[in-house]
């Protein structure tokens, strides 16, 4: 019987949403204090992913533990808030205005609850029109591989729903031949919503590589020849390198790792350096037909 009602506890925990973590982004009071409106994030694991919830409250309660654990009673969209660059406003005591940047696409959204009237501005201001190309043509083509190497495109983890998410961030894994197993190679392509965004997520991901990688993809020890160089006469923000190991904690085969920005667009590229994987020249020749493309792409 113990057993019995231990297992109905946690069937009545996990489908209540209990299970999920959540975050907090944003809370407003309404003028008089009578509501708050509460913007947060919840992650219910692999199989849902993120989602953005709002929910509008009693503007006396203080813990919000019991409300972020449910889903939004107003507003309910796939994916990361800061995506969608929310902002709620109360006009006065029984209008609330949410402003989006026009990404989310809800499956839930409330016009009204209770006596407040709820209004939503999409506001795409800051976000560049769509290009002429898809950035899944901005990956590399695989027959550019040795011979035997195979490339398969994935999407990233996640709702696909998004505007652009599905579209705006390809990833190609290419793989060599058996029976090179640990080795690899991966292009990831991301476009941003504009270039200061861009820029400002190159900089964040070129502290880490800073840390962990050369300036050079060339093992150590070894005299860089011309071709090794690798640079951009399109992006001033380009940065290629090499480890002894792939990860952090020391294991993992050589590595090398090209990151750089090209107006909106975030690239990285990296692969096993080794025997059965590629070589270093070979990497650094790809990172250049990686350079072609992009700039082949913007400047049409």
């Amino acid at each position: 019987m113990t057993a019995l009602i231990v297992i109905i506890g946690i069937a009545y925990i996990f489908l209540n949403g209990v299970l999920c973590g959540s975050e907090v982004f944003q809370e407003v009071l309404s003028p008089n204090s009578k509501y708050k409106v509460v913007v947060y994030e919840r992650n219910c694991g692999a199989t849902t992913g993120f989602s953005t919830n709002i929910s509008i409250i009693d503007g006396h309660i203080s813990l919000l533990g019991g409300v972020t654990d449910r889903p939004g009673n107003i507003f309910q969209a796939d994916g990361y808030p800061d995506w969608f660059e929310i902002n709620v406003k109360w006009e006065n005591n029984t209008r609330l205005v949410i402003e989006h940047n026009g990404k989310p696409i809800p499956y839930y959204a409330e016009e009204n609850i209770q006596d407040v009237k709820i209004e939503y501005i999409e506001n795409r201001e800051n976000i560049l029109p769509p290009r002429p190309f898809a950035p899944s043509e901005l990956l590399i083509p695989v027959n550019h591989f040795p011979q035997g190497w195979t490339g398969e495109e994935h999407r990233p983890l996640g709702p696909e729903v998004i505007k652009g998410s599905k579209d705006n961030n390809p990833y190609m894994l290419y793989t060599p031949p058996s029976p090179a197993k640990y080795s690899k190679a991966g292009h990831y392509v991301r476009r941003l919503d504009n270039v200061d965004q861009a820029l400002e997520y190159f900089q964040r991901e070129l502290k880490t590589f800073q840390k962990n990688y050369s300036t050079t993809c060339i093992p150590s020890g070894l005299s860089p020849s011309e071709e090794a160089l690798n640079k951009s006469e399109y992006s001033q923000n380009f940065a290629i390198g090499y480890a002894e190991h792939e990860y952090t904690d020391g294991s993992g085969e050589p590595n090398c790792k090209l990151i750089a920005q090209y107006d909106e667009f975030f690239i990285q590229f990296s692969a096993t350096i080794s025997q059965n994987g590629l070589t270093y020249e070979q990497f650094n020749n790809l990172g250049r037909i990686i350079d072609q493309i992009m700039t082949e792409h913007l400047q049409e």
